[in-house]
């Protein structure tokens, strides 16, 4: 499309939603990249990662770039917050309630979490809810089977939508094993509820590298299953994180802020640097 786009002279700008930091390309991809970055009116990038990524495989030198992070409307968030029962209303025995939304796909790292919570006791965790669509369904479903999970890890469809769960839930957990700059891990900071992550690209900068959130160094059974019994065994720091994590959203990553930044770059002189 960049290419298309080039040959008929027609302005756009590229914006680089997903780059797995382990990504690796031929040279003649890498030049194909590049041509199309240079004739962008701009490049944009959801994460720092994301951009160091493509400056250490195709150079950025005399490309138009900047970062400019996904964003989700926190106000919205927010007032739908005040208007959703909390945890108080929340069944259960007081163990805690996971949940986790996504593609269900390999990238997610969603096997890695069911792994985790079989490691972690009912009276520790008493309830996994899966929100998701996508062709790691059926493997996850024989997964939770094999795990004896069956009556604690439980795979619901995709909702576009998911704060009401976010409201009645203790934890969200994302393991993935890449990502750009999920909003779903933004819109868990805007509901304040706290986060258990990998430190991949965009998470890791959205939780301010582990000062607004958990963060492993990567989707690890043991290390997930030691940061989720750690984030509930010290309720007053995980929600001092929570915290963070909600000021960040509001600061960093509301929509109207992102799309500011974006009609900026489309109204411009020239090509903006």
């Amino acid at each position: 499309l960049r290419e298309a786009a080039a040959e008929r002279d027609v302005s756009y700008i590229v914006t680089e939603q997903f780059v797995d930091d382990a990504l690796a390309l031929t040279a003649s991809q890498r030049e194909r990249i590049k041509l199309s970055y240079l004739r962008a009116r701009h490049v944009v990038f959801v994460s720092e990662g994301n951009r160091a990524t493509m400056q250490r495989l195709v150079g950025l030198q005399e490309v138009a770039h900047s970062v400019v992070p996904n964003g989700v409307d926190v106000d919205a968030i927010r007032l739908r917050l005040d208007r959703i029962p909390g945890r108080a209303t929340r069944p259960g025995s007081g163990a805690a309630h996971l949940m986790t939304a996504s593609r269900l796909a390999p990238a997610k790292g969603l096997d890695v979490l069911v792994r985790a919570v079989a490691k972690l006791p009912p009276s520790t965790v008493a309830r996994l809810d899966l929100y998701g669509e996508g062709p790691e369904r059926d493997p996850l479903e024989q997964l939770i089977s094999d795990l004896g999970l069956s009556d604690r890890a439980f795979l619901h469809p995709w909702l576009t939508d998911v704060i009401e769960q976010m409201a009645v839930h203790d934890l969200f957990v994302l393991p993935s094993r890449a990502e750009g700059m999920p909003y779903v891990v933004l819109e868990a900071m805007a509901a304040g509820i706290p986060v258990v992550a990998t430190a991949v690209a965009g998470t890791a900068e959205a939780l301010a590298h582990g000062m607004a959130g958990t963060l492993i160094a990567e989707p690890n059974v043991a290390a997930l299953a030691a940061a989720i019994q750690r984030s509930l065994a010290h309720p007053d720091d995980t929600a001092q994180r929570a915290l963070a994590a909600a000021s960040r959203a509001g600061a960093s990553y509301d929509v109207k802020l992102q799309m500011r930044r974006t009609v900026a770059l489309w109204t411009a002189r020239g090509r903006p640097r």
